[in-house]
């Protein structure tokens, strides 16, 4: 707090001392585990950290950082004044102050991502020096905020054991929309694929219209040669068509059974029972669970066929004259190949 006094016509004068609200922000903290003596790069992580680690070995896990360090190291080389001699011929550099990465009082700053902490960011430098690492600290802290900053600092291999935790943690909560969503955030090519698996096959994935926003929002890459101009322009479009012929496919599933002939060792009852499960394979959401041992239900037998017959049990060699039949017309291979042919230019579409 500043005073000032100042004296007119003999008398003082004070004047109130004015306060000062500018709170000095803390000082960074050196992080222990993190902080090699005989390191070679001095970083300080946000306005919370400071560590001291190898750079070599941080370059070799993250193109992104190997660049960033290559810009400090042009930065710092334009520093550098010239050469002074002294009097007794000794020549000196000169160098204000020191260079930024090499001291304490001037490291090489990196931020977090939107939304995570500095934290997330030490994380990361913990996982590309694992032995900084406590016991179950992966799990505790959380694997979302660490894809988003392994992401952001081109740290491929952080961002893989991160994705793979995070998808165990999450188990069957994860939809394959919400796979989608993190999949084109990361630019994560496994998880493209199985997302849109589940969404271009069958049974049909119901899509809300927040889903169909953020479809519409992915875009067909332009100036692509591996991608036809003739596809649609946004990913909802392109999905929509995959699913198209897939259905296209599956039609012919009600033709194609009525040629199947009757096994010799098939009684009429039980050849019309596959007949009925191939029916059943078209209407329960486009899912075979009518195909094996169990016996189908009458009444959904009843309500496809319109008509009454004796339930008996499944014929193993019946089933199997209908498997081989259809897969001699290619009925599954062509929807394989369908399905494979869309995920393959689905996940080159990106924001």
């Amino acid at each position: 707090m500043d005073t000032d006094t100042s004296s007119t016509n003999g008398d003082t004068t004070t004047v109130a001392a004015i306060p000062n609200d500018a709170t000095p922000k803390p000082l960074p903290a050196r992080f222990p585990g993190l902080w090699f003596d005989d390191g070679n790069l001095i970083l300080q992580l946000g306005e919370k950290w400071i560590i001291k680690v190898y750079r070599n070995a941080t370059e070799l896990q993250s193109t992104v950082l190997k660049e960033c360090f290559a810009n400090v190291d042009a930065a710092n080389a334009g520093r550098v004044q010239g050469n002074t001699a002294s009097a007794d011929g000794t020549v000196t550099m000169d160098v204000e102050p020191p260079l930024e990465g090499t001291h304490q009082d001037h490291p090489i700053r990196l931020d977090p991502p939107a939304r995570c902490t500095d934290d997330d960011l030490l994380m990361l430098f913990k996982h590309l020096f694992p032995s900084s690492l406590g016991p179950g600290e992966p799990q505790s802290h959380g694997y979302l905020p660490l894809m988003h900053v392994a992401h952001m600092y081109g740290c491929e291999q952080t961002l893989q054991k991160a994705s793979v935790g995070y998808e165990i943690s999450r188990g069957r909560s994860m939809s394959a929309m919400d796979r989608l969503h993190l999949a084109v955030q990361f630019d994560m090519e496994r998880w493209k694929v199985r997302a849109l698996k589940t969404l271009m096959g069958l049974p049909l994935y119901p899509l809300s219209a927040t889903d169909i926003r953020l479809l519409k929002s992915v875009r067909r890459p332009v100036n692509n040669n591996d991608v036809p101009d003739t596809i649609p322009d946004d990913l909802y479009g392109f999905i929509l068509r995959i699913r198209a012929k897939i259905l296209s496919q599956r039609l012919k599933l009600i033709t194609t059974f009525y040629e199947i002939r009757r096994s010799p060792g098939c009684s009429p009852g039980e050849h019309e029972q596959c007949v009925a499960a191939w029916l059943l394979f078209w209407h329960s959401s486009f899912v075979p669970a009518w195909i094996g041992p169990k016996g189908l239900e009458e009444y959904e037998a009843v309500e496809l066929l319109h008509s009454t017959f004796p339930l008996l049990p499944m014929n193993g060699n019946c089933q199997a004259a209908h498997v081989k039949f259809l897969e001699d017309r290619r009925v599954f291979s062509e929807e394989d190949d369908i399905l494979r042919e869309g995920t393959t230019l689905g996940v080159k579409y990106s924001l």
